[in-house]
């Protein structure tokens, strides 16, 4: 087994991951991941909440009192013991141990399941990328197809360095801050805006679905250090380009607005089922109160990506940025 540093923590797995950093092994990992046999769900377990993705994938949540199981219907089980720190995944017999299933599997451990065993820990964990700038890191959220990753990505290469990308995990700091944890540093991008911004530079990508997966980011393009909060983005399309348009706009959002925009953003949110909701609210009115949030309008435009990144960058772009009030 290797050990690879992940969301700030260190995951011992089974596994091979080439798009996280692998650590030297330590003493206590954060997180253990192994490979089981199929059981049965214990006899006391109860659904806490249910997803679809991908027209025909359903996941649900289910809980004994004190341990978790995901069950999917793709690649099979994972269980997640009552400390958190074991991570089972039981696949179907009918799933072979293939290349892509694997390649499935870690997709739902980053996407799902250690969103869920942080939600335990007090993290909110969000879709969407963090990149770090002299102000701090900036959260680019929304649905999917909104562009976060090749923001990102553009960002990276102009000097903001990418914090995590599909997955954002935020805590609350010692004061009145909040902070970024370091993700994951592989990025996931459509073939045309991969193309766009020279990918093919850093080495030969993966894929998941029709997506391209940029493993091998140079150094120079990742941040690695928990990072304090300085704006949270939720993208949103600008419509057809007019003359003279701005190629980027964003507008502060007042509070009740933001918290239900980071609500639609809270990672594996539908799982955790309406006993959490409380909770998940609590935490998102609080990043509201720590982080300013607007929505950003950026035109899809690649001709046009270069002048809104400088404009991004422009609004963070000393450590003492203020804000307008919301």
């Amino acid at each position: 087994m290797q050990d690879y540093q992940v969301f700030g923590g260190v995951l011992r797995s089974v596994l091979v991951w080439p798009e996280l950093a692998q650590c030297p092994p330590v003493v206590s990992p954060d997180w253990i991941l192994s490979r089981g046999e199929p059981v049965g769900l214990p006899c006391r377990a109860s659904c806490l909440g249910t997803h679809h993705y991908a027209d025909d994938v359903k996941v649900s949540l289910w809980s004994d009192g004190e341990r978790w199981r995901v069950a999917t219907s793709d690649i099979g089980d994972f269980d997640i013991a009552g400390d958190s720190r074991s991570i089972v995944w039981r696949a179907t017999a009918s799933v072979a141990a293939t290349r892509a299933n694997e390649e499935l599997a870690r997709f739902d451990i980053l996407g799902r399941i250690l969103p869920l065993v942080l939600h335990r820990g007090g993290a909110i964990s969000l879709h969407g990328s963090a990149v770090v700038t002299p102000a701090g890191a900036i959260l680019l959220l929304g649905a999917k197809g909104r562009g976060k990753s090749t923001l990102a990505l553009a960002l990276a290469q102009r000097g903001a360095p990418l914090l995590t990308d599909d997955v954002a995990v935020v805590e609350g700091g010692p004061d009145t801050s909040a902070l970024v944890r370091p993700g994951v540093h592989a990025v996931r991008l459509w073939p045309d805006a991969a193309e766009r911004l020279g990918t093919a530079n850093y080495g030969k990508p993966g894929s998941i679905g029709r997506k391209l997966v940029v493993h091998t980011l140079p150094d120079a393009l990742r941040a690695s250090r928990t990072t304090p909060l300085a704006a949270v983005y939720i993208m949103e399309p600008a419509g057809p380009a007019s003359a003279g348009a701005a190629p980027v706009m964003r507008d502060r959002l007042r509070q009740v607005d933001a918290v239900r925009q980071l609500l639609g953003q809270v990672t594996a949110g539908n799982l955790l089922g309406g006993e959490a909701a409380p909770v998940v609210l609590a935490r998102v009115a609080e990043l509201t109160r720590r982080a300013p949030v607007y929505l950003l309008r950026l035109h899809h435009d690649f001709a046009r990506l270069g002048d809104a990144v400088s404009a991004v960058l422009g609004w963070h772009a000393t450590a003492a940025d203020t804000v307008e009030p919301a």
